[in-house]
């Protein structure tokens, strides 16, 4: 149980120093951080507007997803 837990914090330290080296990258270079960022936010618009498509109807079935129109707010 404590090698888990050894292992766990391990772990958790090393993905941390990775995600600061990462920052701190994209700090140095906000071009390329930008970019990134626009990339992530065209990939949750793509997927947001699939789930919207995909939305299961409130009669259907489970596991029955249907197309659905949604209106465009005024």
């Amino acid at each position: 149980m404590f090698n888990g837990y050894l292992l766990y914090r391990q772990s958790r330290q090393r993905s941390l120093n990775e995600y600061e080296l990462y920052n701190t990258a994209n700090l140095l270079n906000p071009a390329a951080y930008q970019q990134q960022l626009s990339e992530c936010i065209r990939a949750n618009e793509q997927k947001d507007s699939l789930l919207r498509r995909l939305e299961q109807a409130p009669n259907a079935p489970p596991g029955k997803a249907v197309a659905v129109q949604h209106s465009a707010a005024p």
